[in-house]
């Protein structure tokens, strides 16, 4: 049995984590345990989620870096990602950003137990990877107004749903709420997840599928 730790932002990349990716990984023998970067510490409280700056992040995955897992991995979203991640200057394709950053990460960690993750663009991302089953599965949402507005998305960017954009007003989460102002992040989003399943996901999303294959052979390989 191998254990992984997962780095994560928030509760829904925690829960997608416990209800999406941990019962594939188990079939395998593998253990994913999600743990919420702390942002910020008191005297006498913790708190998880947000924004999270590089150090901090850094900070905690150095923690995980103990003998009670094999491996450690990150699960943190592109868009919105503080500044201090970044790279000194960005060129070339969101995948060579995302590459560059998490260099940056393996850099600082210097593990070679460290599989640092970057998602593109962001978790609402997967919501992109089959219109139907995402409006099938958006409670009370009009069908045809959430079909419409993913499948326009995927038309623009070569039908890969990691390159729907960052922008403000045009990153996957707000196209979403653009045509579901219900979307409640926590619920529908692993719920599509759990529908859609990790296979159609790693054949839509190549950076996504990347990273799970290298978790994948480093448990069969160490």
């Amino acid at each position: 049995m191998y254990n992984i730790a997962v780095s994560v932002e928030g509760p829904t990349e925690e829960r997608f984590v416990k209800e999406v990716l941990a019962p594939f990984f188990r079939q395998k023998n593998i253990m994913l345990e999600p743990i919420i970067v702390v942002t910020k510490r008191l005297a006498n409280a913790s708190f998880k989620g947000g924004t999270i700056p590089f150090d901090k992040a850094i900070k905690d995955i150095k923690k995980l870096l103990n003998p009670k897992y094999n491996f450690v991995t990150t699960f943190y979203d592109y868009y919105g990602i503080n500044k201090d991640f970044l790279p000194d200057s960005i060129s070339g394709s969101p995948y060579e950003t995302v590459t560059q950053i998490e260099t940056k990460m393996a850099d600082a960690i210097c593990n070679p137990k460290f599989i640092p993750y970057i998602q593109l663009h962001e978790f609402e991302t997967f919501l992109f990877v089959d219109a139907e089953i995402t409006s099938n599965n958006l409670l009370g949402c009009n069908k045809v107004k959430v079909t419409q507005t993913i499948n326009q998305a995927l038309q623009g960017n070569n039908l890969n749903p990691e390159l729907v954009n960052n922008s403000p007003n045009t990153a996957p989460s707000k196209r979403i709420i653009g045509c579901y102002a219900e979307y409640q992040k926590t619920v529908d989003g692993p719920g599509v997840c759990n529908e859609l399943g990790i296979q159609a996901m790693m054949d839509k999303c190549p950076n996504f599928k990347n990273w799970i294959n290298k978790l994948l052979s480093l448990c069969i390989e160490s």
